[in-house]
C-alpha cells in the first residue's frame, strides 16, 4: 500500500512537489515548474503561451535503499518572436 511522503526542501527553487508516495521499495516524486514563462533557447524571448504538456521520467540515486522515480511535468511553449527560427521549445 502506498504511503504519502512529506517532501520539504527536496526540490530546487522554481519547482513544486505535486505528489510524493512511498510504495515499499520505490519512492515516486512528481514535480512541476512554478515559472509563468520560459525563455526561448534560440532568441531568449520570454514566452507565456503553452503549446502542450508532457511527462519526463527520471531515475535518481537510491533513498535509504529504495529506488527513486522522478516524474517531471514539463511544458512546451510557442516562441512568438517573428524573427526567431524556433517555433516550439521545451522548458
Amino acid at each position: 500500500m502506498a504511503q504519502s511522503l512529506r517532501c520539504t526542501g527536496c526540490v530546487p527553487p522554481g519547482f513544486v512537489v505535486i505528489e510524493a508516495t512511498d510504495a515499499g521499495l520505490t519512492v515516486q516524486i512528481t514535480v512541476r515548474s512554478t515559472a509563468a514563462f520560459s525563455p526561448c533557447p534560440v532568441c531568449g524571448g520570454h514566452s507565456f503561451r503553452v503549446h502542450s504538456r508532457y511527462q519526463r521520467f527520471l531515475l535518481d540515486l537510491p533513498l535509504s535503499g529504495r529506488n527513486v522515480h522522478l516524474h517531471l511535468q514539463a511544458r512546451r511553449f510557442h516562441c512568438d518572436v517573428p524573427t526567431c527560427r524556433r517555433r516550439i521549445f521545451a522548458e
